[in-house]
């Protein structure tokens, strides 16, 4: 995992921590200034952190005691996803559609068992350290009970896959019900009682504008990038065929029309709208080259008549692309 990253939001719940403790460590808050102004961190950093922390800091269960300060504002977009959903049920599939908002790594799935509800790490990129599976599992707990406005709900089980890096009482005193450590897989187990609660924040209005900026900001795992780069090349190859359609272009994916829809649907994206963007970015490109008359960038961007060209291009950029060819000169 040391390849992948977090965002620097943890820097903000490291530092959330020291304040709610009164602990003055110059030099680690120094660092945590600098490092606070990079976009994310890589996990090795922030392993490297905390470990920092608790050698300063040696208190028992410590990433269990950072995570239990946080509350939504420290978790960024996801965070506000969370305390404006409608039950803790909508905010646990936020929290499952969008946990790469705030790392890549290891990804957690709800899974149901009767009543019991979990959120279950799939161990794909290897294993993270104790300690910061702990701020991860204290803060979910956390900011559950913020949302709730209910500091006595408990998990009814957590399984660790590290060493316990205290008494285990200390564990449950936070978590509430069973605790076990060196676990093949983390999970996160709650009862199904607390999930139709409504949230004390909840915000339909709010909820839907920050969907949509989630949505956009959401990475595309590397499967999605490699679908994604090879359906740009395809729709370009199309274009220059006159064939621009999306059962033309799935074909030459090798999948069927409805799949294609599908998978961009996946990352939220239509596909005329995404024609319409390579369309628009092609015709600026194409009329840098002076070579090309007007009537092939039109044959070069799938339109049979360069009165189509004309027309779609001043929708696009307001002037013909004549008038927007002279204007680079």
């Amino acid at each position: 995992m040391n390849d992948l990253f977090i965002t620097h939001d943890a820097i903000g719940i490291l530092r959330c921590y020291l304040a709610s403790e009164q602990l003055d460590l110059p030099e680690f808050q120094a660092e945590l200034e600098r490092l606070e102004q990079q976009p994310a961190l890589s996990f090795e950093l922030w392993w490297a952190l905390l470990d920092r922390l608790s050698h300063q800091v040696p208190r028992s269960a410590l990433g269990t005691h950072i995570g239990s300060t946080v509350t939504p504002k420290q978790s960024g977009i996801l965070g506000y996803l969370t305390q404006t959903s409608a039950t803790m049920l909508d905010a646990l599939r936020c929290f499952e559609r969008f946990q790469r908002l705030i790392y890549e790594g290891n990804k957690a799935e709800i899974h149901w068992q009767g009543d019991v509800c979990s959120l279950v790490w799939k161990i794909s990129h290897g294993y993270s350290t104790q300690i910061s599976d702990e701020v991860v599992f204290a803060s979910l707990l956390s900011v559950m009970r913020y949302c709730l406005d209910d500091p006595g709900i408990a998990l009814l089980s957590v399984a660790f896959t590290g060493d316990a890096m205290g008494p285990i009482e200390d564990y449950q005193a936070f978590y509430g019900g069973e605790v076990s450590f060196n676990q093949p897989t983390l999970v996160v187990s709650v009862s199904s009682e607390h999930l139709l609660r409504p949230l004390l924040y909840a915000d339909p209005g709010l909820h839907g504008l920050l969907l949509e900026q989630a949505a956009a900001k959401l990475p595309l795992e590397s499967t999605e990038r490699d679908f994604m780069g090879e359906l740009n090349q395809s729709i370009v190859r199309a274009l220059h065929e006159g064939v621009p359609t999306a059962a033309n272009i799935a074909s030459k994916l090798h999948i069927s029309s409805r799949t294609l829809h599908r998978r961009l649907d996946n990352v939220g994206v239509v596909f005329r709208d995404l024609l319409k963007d390579i369309r628009k970015q092609l015709a600026a490109d194409y009329l840098k080259d002076k070579q090309l008359s007007l009537f092939e960038i039109a044959l070069l961007l799938g339109y049979s008549e360069q009165s189509a060209l004309s027309r779609a291009f001043v929708g696009w950029y307001g002037v013909t692309p004549s008038v927007y060819r002279n204007k680079l000169n």
